[in-house]
């Protein structure tokens, strides 16, 4: 009891020395042995910021205070040597409110915003060295979605933009999002805030159908992380094989694709149609349907970009004037690097974005090669008008491609994307007698309009299958891809 009364006595004495050399900001405040008076809160939900600044010009020492409370003690090891001084803040629940650009009840659809995320929008805060934004997000029917509560932040120099402060979040179709901007100083300490808003963002058809398990896009031929053109309803110009003169019509080309919710052990089931089909009867011999059945596994890991895609199935294809029909298994695999043929500089990470998060705006260039190999094995029902002649059907293929996303085009043009493709394939049929290896090749544009609408152009000469007959085509028109 005598050695705990005479540490009360030395631990006065020192801090009391101590005590001599400081001075607050404010004479309402005061430090006596060794405790920080404040005054008198008008609010218990208010809380004060202690902050301790060395004279030798170290950093500062910050004590925060729980809410409500007026005083804190301290030892004298958690202050500075020497000489210091200190001042203190009050954090408020009660400050001006932060004036908003962006509606406080806003509705939004998919083309409002840019890969899922949109700029939210305030005037600037007098004093203010960072922003945070914080919210919940829910669905349509009050169910909160996980991870709800969210808070993103930037440093204010960076992320005002002349008479605006803005800042990008992801939103998710079909959920309601509650936000609202704090302004704060140097010491972190809430200096304004807005009022709370609201944004609804619609459930389209299209994520609805999308999250149904249903795709859309131009074909269902090479990786399935891959293939990702959109399905093309284009006007059409063709000059057959032996013809002097170019025919016009109208053409789809699309492949409506279901994939199961449950995977059977590694094995993710998929079934698929694919069509051509084309307005004129000259054009119609080059209309075919393919049905596939079978599904997908990867070998490797997605999250590092290095994994082989393998396809697996049964096939029927039939092309639908000239009576061709085909039953095949088919094998394909595909092996994916993310990180294959990039090129600086670009195109950034989320981390390497402008503090606004609209890393979207920045120029970038990325080629990406691809290739696949495959191989089928079948039976022809019916030969029709079919270059391939044999019964028993032997098929190896080798596809080449190389897609470049443009950041840069698509920016000068104001599109959502720019994307040029080459692709090439090669068809060895080893039980043909007579000609035994095709070839065809393909080339376009497809420039991203909203979310799921495209404009494409797209041109391709060669010969592919079921029929393997000899086709020059170029398209310009619209697609779609979800």
């Amino acid at each position: 009891m005598k050695s705990l009364f005479c540490a009360s006595i030395l631990l006065s004495a020192a801090t009391a020395g101590i005590a001599s050399s400081i001075a607050s900001n404010d004479s309402n405040g005061q430090f006596r042995e060794g405790m920080f008076l404040l005054p008198e809160l008008t609010s218990a939900k208010d809380s004060y910021l202690v902050i301790v600044v060395p004279a030798s010009g170290e950093s500062p020492i910050n004590f925060a205070l729980p809410q409500g409370s007026t005083g804190l003690r301290v030892t004298g090891s958690a202050l500075p040597s020497g000489e210091w001084s200190w001042y203190f803040k009050l954090s408020s629940q009660n400050v001006p409110e932060v004036e908003l650009v962006t509606n406080k009840m806003l509705a939004l659809g998919a083309a409002d915003t840019k890969e899922g995320r949109f700029s939210l929008a305030w005037k600037p805060v007098e004093g203010a060295t960072r922003y945070t934004v914080s919210g919940r997000a829910k669905t349509a029917d009050s169910v909160e979605l996980v991870g709800s509560k969210w808070e993103a932040s930037c440093i204010a120099v960076a992320c005002t933009l002349g008479e605006t402060v803005t800042m990008a979040i992801d939103l998710k179709p079909g959920s309601e999002l509650t936000w609202q901007v704090t302004a704060l100083d140097k010491d972190s300490i809430p200096i304004r805030k807005s009022a709370v808003a609201q944004i609804q963002m619609e459930d389209t058809f299209i994520r609805k159908a999308s999250s149904a398990g249903f795709k859309v896009q131009r074909s269902d031929t090479l990786s399935k992380a891959m293939a990702g053109l959109p399905a093309t309803f284009s006007y059409l110009s063709n000059q057959p094989a032996n013809a002097t003169a170019r025919a016009t019509a109208y053409q789809s080309e699309f492949a409506l694709i279901y994939e199961g919710s449950t995977a059977l052990g590694r094995f993710w089931p998929r079934a698929s149609l694919e069509a051509r089909l084309t307005s004129r009867g000259e054009q119609k011999p080059g209309d075919q349907l393919k049905l596939r059945v079978g599904g997908y596994t990867e070998i490797g890991s997605r999250q590092t970009g290095e994994f082989t895609d393998v396809v697996a199935g049964l096939k029927y294809e039939t092309e639908r004037k000239t009576g061709t029909k085909k039953g095949l298994v088919e094998l394909s695999i595909t092996p994916v690097y993310g990180p294959l043929g990039r090129l600086w500089p670009g195109p950034p990470s989320k981390g390497q974005a402008d503090v606004a998060g609209n890393y979207i705006k920045l120029p970038w260039l990325q080629l990406a090669p691809l290739v696949s190999f495959g191989a089928e094995v079948g039976k022809t029902m019916e030969v029709g008008n079919s270059a391939e002649k044999q019964d028993t059907i032997l098929r190896l293929r080798t596809t080449l491609r190389l897609d470049g996303e443009m950041n840069a085009l698509s920016n000068m043009l104001g599109t959502r994307s720019a994307t040029a493709y080459v692709e090439g394939t090669y068809w060895r049929l080893p039980r043909e007698d007579d000609v035994r290896n095709y070839r065809v090749a393909r080339t376009g544009l497809s420039f991203g309009l909203t979310e799921a609408l495209s404009f494409d152009l797209a041109y391709s000469v060669g010969r592919e299958a079921p029929a393997f007959r000899f086709l020059r085509v170029g398209t310009a028109g619209f697609g779609l891809k979800f």
